[in-house]
């Protein structure tokens, strides 16, 4: 599998996430969080969820590219 570099920030949040964990990453951009979380065997799956479909495709990119099975991706309306 590839490396993967993420942020301090993205690793910071991650400390946070307590082992077997079921997230939901709400504005999730790339899914780096997500992809970072399932390959440190910290989460077995997680919803990476959206408003825009620009990010969740490149979400989707990243997931097939670091091969990380479990990562749900919903894109999400705003209602005003």
């Amino acid at each position: 599998l590839d490396f993967m570099k993420i942020s301090k920030r993205l690793k910071e949040i991650a400390a946070y996430v307590e082992k077997d964990s079921y997230v939901l990453d709400v504005g999730c951009d790339h899914a780096l969080l997500d992809i970072y979380l399932i390959r440190e065997n910290i989460c077995k799956k997680t919803m990476a969820s959206d408003i825009h479909e620009g990010p969740l495709k490149k979400a989707k990119e990243n997931i097939e590219k670091y091969g990380v099975v479990g990562i749900e991706l919903k894109l999400e309306s705003v209602r005003k």
